[in-house]
């Protein structure tokens, strides 16, 4: 199934708000949401995003949007053996992105999106113009860094680390 929405204009012309999931794939192969100049939110303690046996690589992109979670602070959970690919371009991401055991995810940062959170087992990159703010020691599967992956001060003396399961891969980025 294949959905796209688009409020054209600024991002927050569009607004998808919450009290559970703002967004739910779950069963299907090839599923496709493209979402763009759209505010997305939850004001509860679900995931804002979830993700559960979307299987055939499924595709999920926000554009000149903001996908911000509620109190559970999870922004993508991704669960079932899904395959996701997860592509941004001038988005703002506050949450975690968490994958289970046997679902892969690879996410995009691109065309100054930042993410503000946590990363727990997806194949992540940024281009040059994009930035990570880590929130907490993360674990992505692997990192392709051309943009910048900022680190939060130490708090009570200790520093939120960066760990990949195989490699991380510097492209000019900081």
């Amino acid at each position: 199934s294949v959905f796209s929405a688009d409020a054209s204009g600024a991002a927050g012309d569009g607004h998808i708000a919450s009290t559970g999931y703002a967004l739910q794939m779950s069963s299907g192969a090839g599923q496709s949401v493209t979402i763009g100049g759209t505010a997305m939110s939850t004001s509860g303690g679900s995931e804002l995003i979830t993700i559960q046996g979307a299987t055939g690589t499924s595709a999920l992109r926000l554009s000149n949007s903001s996908a911000t979670a509620g109190s559970s602070q999870v922004l993508l959970s991704v669960n079932g053996n899904s395959q996701l690919a997860f592509g941004t371009a001038q988005t703002q991401l506050t949450g975690n992105v968490n994958v289970g055991a046997g679902s892969t995810v690879n996410l995009s940062l691109a065309s100054s999106s930042v993410l503000s959170g946590v990363v727990t087992a997806a194949d992540t990159s940024l281009d040059a113009s994009s930035i990570w703010n880590v929130a907490a020691s993360s674990t992505p599967a692997s990192l392709g860094n051309a943009g910048a992956v900022n680190y939060p001060a130490p708090t009570g003396g200790a520093f939120s680390t960066v760990t990949t399961s195989t490699y991380y891969v510097s492209q000019g980025g900081a």
